[in-house]
């Protein structure tokens, strides 16, 4: 899956001073380590670091250009049965 963002400064500006309308999406994967390793290799800021939760998901998050907040992530138990 590929995702373009195009920077549009005045909703950019909208959307970080009314957190409340931030649109948070959610991306559901089946290979986040390399998908997280290839965002850091390009300079990605993250707003949370890839992490598996208690409730069983592996994820991390990073906010675009335009203020969107977007979480990558996997089931734990992919994670689990890949790296035996």
């Amino acid at each position: 899956m590929r995702l373009l963002f195009a920077e549009d400064p005045y909703f950019a500006d909208f959307i970080s001073n009314y957190p409340k309308s931030r649109l948070p999406l959610m991306w559901f994967v089946e290979n986040i380590d390399e998908i997280f390793t290839e965002y850091q290799a390009k300079g990605i800021m993250f707003a949370d670091n890839l992490r598996t939760h208690a409730y069983g998901s592996r994820e991390f998050a990073f906010i675009d250009i335009n203020g969107y907040y977007i979480r990558v992530a996997e089931r734990a138990e992919w994670y689990n049965e890949v790296s035996r």
